[in-house]
């Protein structure tokens, strides 16, 4: 299913965001007075955590290299375009924005792009039958006590403050799905629940820490603003960060050992079958840390940072996206944009609603154990089976469907997951350490961000770790 329909359909209460802002304020008069001194930065990943940092550093006057291991831009948003007709597309990777993502609305607004909301009325398919939320609640068993069991467990939690530090740190030693048990939610609604986990967060019920979906439930929600996209596709934003930065990022290049001390950073790098070299005073690290933790590290990370990075476990998700002859779910009754299953494709929805065509392109949304199944089956297979499932839901439309793609993001070299997903006990031993700079080393990407798993966590990550070098820089007299 779409991020946060679920709860949208059920009426959820959203919890408020507390943003530490000290260090925002630093920035800000520091770089008022002129009193911070440029800097070299190596930035490793060119995805919207490094391109975000770039770009912040840049505009505050320090020199700027980005290395990025793929030929684009871009990291987890990818936006496909080929081999659809009528100049459709679709993303493979990051998709959603909604109005409390303020810093990848200012950053996308900067860079000239629109957005534009992105889907209408939701449904569920639920044992061969389709049918509204509303009429879920109705008819499946235990659903009002689902409802308050996701009240109840993001009740007094700051997503502003570190786990370690919650007044409700218990709940980290439990699953999700003992959670919804203790709190006897009954199976059949857990089931509902186990389907919307898989498209949420990509992971099992029993995979994720019930305190982590707490702070995902607590995260600022805007009730009466549909998802954005933006409009000509979400790769047009690193695409445009990235040509602001010109011969600066650099493509095809891999990092492979990071030197670090007090004096500086060498980070070496593959270049043409060649390994490189190139210092500077800090470094970014803006990748996932599924590929992070393969880097070299002389001297080696403190404890805590190593058994963060390597302790982050990331989920499974798999998009196949279809293109359509015409797009007969507006012609159905009643008209769902997107479909959550119980199928192994996962949910569907709509993915083209910017271009008025007759043609459309449905995205399959596969995540968690959905993914896992659909991994065993080839690109056909994958195909065939979601058309199949196509036709289920609306009877005999899937001979409308055309040609597709699929994007497996646990497949991808540089990616090897979704996003980070924290397992029981991890919130409060593992993710503050995933943050936390190492002298001249820093870390961004959506995994350390209270913005966890979305686009706009990684841009806050990269905004982030560029006020840490400011604030470093700026402080460093004081401990000279």
């Amino acid at each position: 299913m779409i991020r946060r329909e679920f709860l949208k359909s059920l009426g959820l209460a959203a919890g408020s965001l507390a943003v530490p802002g000290d260090v925002a304020r630093l920035y800000a008069a520091l770089s008022a007075a002129g009193t911070i001194e440029r800097q070299k930065v190596i930035i490793i990943g060119a995805g919207l955590a490094g391109l975000g940092a770039a770009y912040q550093l840049d505009k505050n006057g320090h020199s700027v290299t980005v290395l990025e291991a793929r030929l684009r831009a871009g990291g987890r948003v990818m936006t496909m375009r080929h081999p659809f007709a009528d100049d459709l597309y679709a993303e493979t990777g990051g998709e959603w924005i909604n109005s409390a993502h303020q810093h990848i609305i200012m950053l996308a607004k900067e860079m000239g792009l629109e957005l534009r909301e992105g889907y209408g009325k939701g449904g569920l398919f639920r044992n061969g039958r389709l049918m509204s939320h509303a009429e879920a609640r109705d008819r499946i068993p235990g659903m009002a006590r689902l409802q308050t069991a996701v009240q109840d467990l993001q009740k007094d939690i700051n997503v502003g403050e570190l786990p370690s530090r919650s007044a409700r740190r218990e709940l980290d030693g439990l699953s999700y799905l003992e959670y919804l048990r203790l709190g006897g939610v009954d199976e059949e609604a857990i089931a509902i629940e186990r389907q919307h986990i898989n498209g949420l967060m990509t992971v099992k019920l029993e995979e994720i820490s019930a305190m982590h979906m707490a702070y995902e439930f607590a995260l600022p929600q805007e009730e009466d603003k549909q998802e954005m996209r933006i409009v000509g596709g979400n790769d047009q934003l690193p695409r445009r960060l990235a040509e602001r930065l010109g011969d600066r990022v650099r493509f095809g290049r891999p990092a492979v050992s990071i030197e670090h001390d007090q004096g500086g950073v060498r980070v070496r790098y593959k270049e043409d079958d060649r390994v490189r070299s190139m210092d500077a005073d800090h470094v970014i690290i803006a990748i996932p840390a599924s590929c992070a933790r393969n880097l070299k590290y002389e001297p080696a990370l403190p404890e805590e940072s190593e058994r963060a990075l390597n302790a982050v476990g990331y989920g499974r998700v798999m998009k196949t996206l279809i293109q359509t002859r015409r797009r007969f779910w507006e012609e159905a009754e009643p008209p769902f944009e997107s479909v959550g299953t119980d199928t192994e494709v996962g949910g569907i929805y709509h993915s083209s609603q910017s271009l008025k065509r007759q043609r459309g392109i449905l995205t399959f949304y596969s995540g968690g154990s959905c993914a896992d199944a659909m991994a065993n089956y080839g690109l056909a297979e994958r195909l065939a089976h979601a058309k199949e499932i196509c036709g289920q839901i609306w009877p005999g439309m899937n001979q409308l469907c055309e040609q597709g793609v699929c994007q497996h993001w646990n497949a991808e070299a540089w990616t090897r997951g979704s996003y980070a997903f924290f397992a029981p006990g991890q919130n409060t031993t593992v993710r503050e350490w995933l943050r936390q700079p190492v002298g001249r080393l820093h870390f961004a990407g959506e995994h350390t961000s209270v913005w966890q798993g979305y686009m706009h966590g990684a841009v806050e990550s990269g905004f982030r770790a560029a006020r840490e070098i400011d604030a470093m820089v700026s402080c460093e007299p004081c401990h000279r």
